[in-house]
């Protein structure tokens, strides 16, 4: 990649400073991976992007490459889907708190591709109910707060294991049914 085309593809021009426009391009990057939903194709391309970015950054001298390596490590509870779901939100708080702190194109990959993982870890343990496999919008998430509320409720009516989750369908509220679809359909896209 050459400068003027490294510079082109920071957009460069359309600011005085070439670090405003490396800070206003990482900053609208970082945006994006702490507020949409993971949906692991979007993620991917968006990660590939990320490498573009960061590779633009070093030809143009605003960034060296990072050797240095993220020392999380996805740990989800199994105890219970209660459990395994507040494991989950923790670490992702834990990832997003790190996004907004990222200070580069490299970093900012590598905590996106760890958010991605974490995700799929998340995602791979929710069954299907066929009744709301048509119609799923993947980019959809439950409000959490009701959500979690739900899962508290199946919990304290003895559903507490994603085997038993299954074997529950009918004693399952429709908000978790929903979600648990959507999360078993973007673990299977590929």
């Amino acid at each position: 990649m050459t400068i003027n085309e490294a510079r082109i593809f920071l957009n460069a021009d359309a600011f005085d400073d070439l670090e405003d426009a490396y800070e206003q391009l990482l900053f609208g990057q970082k945006q994006y991976f702490l507020l949409k939903p993971c949906i692991p194709k979007v993620f991917e391309s968006k990660i590939e992007k990320l490498n573009r970015y960061q590779k633009a950054a070093e030809v143009l001298g605003l960034e060296t490459e990072n050797t240095e390596g993220i020392n999380q490590q996805i740990q989800l509870a199994e105890i219970s889907i209660l459990d395994f779901y507040r494991s989950y939100i923790d670490q992702l708080n834990e990832i997003r708190k790190m996004i907004s702190q990222a200070t580069c194109f490299s970093k900012l990959k590598e905590l996106a591709a760890y958010r991605l993982n974490l995700f799929r870890e998340y995602a791979s343990k929710w069954p299907l109910f066929e009744a709301f496999k048509e119609g799923q919008l993947l980019s959809s998430e439950p409000e959490p707060v009701a959500f979690f509320q739900d899962l508290k409720q199946l919990e304290s009516d003895g559903i507490s294991t994603f085997a038993s989750l299954v074997e529950s369908g009918e004693t399952v509220g429709i908000l978790v049914k929903k979600e648990s679809t959507r999360l078993y359909s973007l673990h299977k896209l590929k």
